[in-house]
């Protein structure tokens, strides 16, 4: 709770592809078939003085809180 009103921090987990190219399309990081497992957690609040819903949201903070891989 802030002194705004509440806040919804929300966490989930992807797979995700991480493969990292230079200017000439070189890997430089990952690979192709290089999968990870990220967790994110997302901190949103709503703006009581906008009264469109889906206007209404703030992002607070986005945090990748752990990596690691999965292949």
């Amino acid at each position: 709770m802030m002194e705004e009103g509440p806040v919804l921090i929300m966490s989930f987990t992807a797979h995700q592809v991480k493969c990292i190219r230079d200017a000439s399309g070189a890997i430089v990081e990952g690979g192709e078939n290089h999968v990870e497992q990220s967790l994110y957690v997302f901190a949103m609040r709503r703006q009581p003085h906008i009264w469109d819903p889906l206007l209404a949201w703030q992002v607070l903070e986005v945090a990748e809180q752990q990596q690691m891989e999965v292949w």
